[in-house]
């Protein structure tokens, strides 16, 4: 695994007890889970959700994104079984260049919900 992927694994380990707050996800070992990002620019973090869903035991991974980058596109097909994305770009930058609004989400909101 590369360093910037354990570094983000390590990110996504505390996300996950932030925001699930002792709560596990329940029966999908054995499923087809769809993961959707608001777009992939790196990669690292679906890579991420992929990591933990094969440790679940899912049968299958299907990534969803508005877009993605082209590079990324060839990096990350191999963690899963499908991508699906609605724009290709190899002028990618970042994640918000392609919304008119793009605030970011704190983690307070998104427990409340």
């Amino acid at each position: 695994m590369l360093k910037l992927e354990s570094e983000k694994q390590a990110e996504q380990e505390k996300q996950e007890k932030i925001l699930r707050n002792g709560k596990l996800a329940k029966g999908i070992k054995g499923k087809t889970v769809i993961v959707v990002d608001d777009g992939v620019a790196t990669g690292t973090s679906v890579i991420c959700a992929s990591y933990y869903l094969q440790k679940e035991g899912v049968a299958r991974k299907i990534l969803a994104t508005p877009m993605i980058s082209k590079d990324t596109l060839k990096h990350i097909s191999k963690y899963f079984d499908m991508v699906i994305a609605l724009k290709i770009s190899s002028d990618f930058f970042a994640v918000g260049e392609f919304y008119e609004n793009f605030p970011q989400i704190e983690n307070e909101t998104v427990i409340k919900s």
